[in-house]
């Protein structure tokens, strides 16, 4: 839904945030506003750091925050790519949580955010995802995840997802994991 609106000029949050307009952002965000406008809108914070928000920043933060909770999945994830950008502290737990998402939109953008926050030490948490998750575009991600934050623990889940994932594109994600993750240091 946010690609049309892009195409065809509709959407709400784009001239806000072009403007600067963080409290009108933090309005359509929280308002009685489609999921779309929502996301729109929490899209657009993200971009709005504790210099860019000034003395909105904690109304920002906790706007997305709620956000990661919203009914809605698009709203949810469009929550989580916040938190990744304005990386606050505890970020990487709200993005760890949002794993167990009932959305799979949500897990799915929980786990490639993850791949960035080698700080939080994500990778069991992700090894456990490719293992057992049921989608396989989430399996994949994860992978992708793992070879991205470099944890040699995650090298021999990964050759068991090699041999054994029942989806070609999952194993092809792990294989290239595996070569990141095996590759001599420059």
């Amino acid at each position: 839904m946010g690609l049309l609106k892009d195409l065809f000029g509709k959407s709400k949050a784009k001239p806000l945030a072009k403007a600067g307009d963080v409290v009108s952002l933090l309005a359509l965000a929280t308002g009685p506003n489609s999921p779309s406008d929502r996301a729109d809108a929490l899209n657009a914070l993200a971009s709005f750091d504790e210099t860019a928000a000034g003395s909105h920043y904690d109304d920002v933060l906790r706007v997305v925050r709620t956000a990661a909770r919203d009914p809605s999945g698009d709203v949810r994830t469009q929550a989580l790519f916040a938190l990744s950008q304005l990386r606050p502290p505890g970020a990487a737990d709200e993005l760890l949580a949002a794993v167990d998402d009932g959305d799979w939109g949500a897990r799915l953008f929980a786990v490639i955010l993850l791949g960035n926050f080698p700080e939080a030490r994500p990778a069991s948490r992700l090894v456990a995802v490719v293992e057992d998750e049921e989608d396989g575009l989430v399996r994949e991600a994860a992978a992708a995840s793992l070879g991205d934050l470099g944890d040699p623990a995650a090298i021999d889940p990964l050759r068991r997802v090699v041999r054994e994932d029942r989806e070609r594109e999952v194993r092809k994600a792990a294989k290239a994991a595996l070569r990141q993750l095996e590759a001599p240091p420059d």
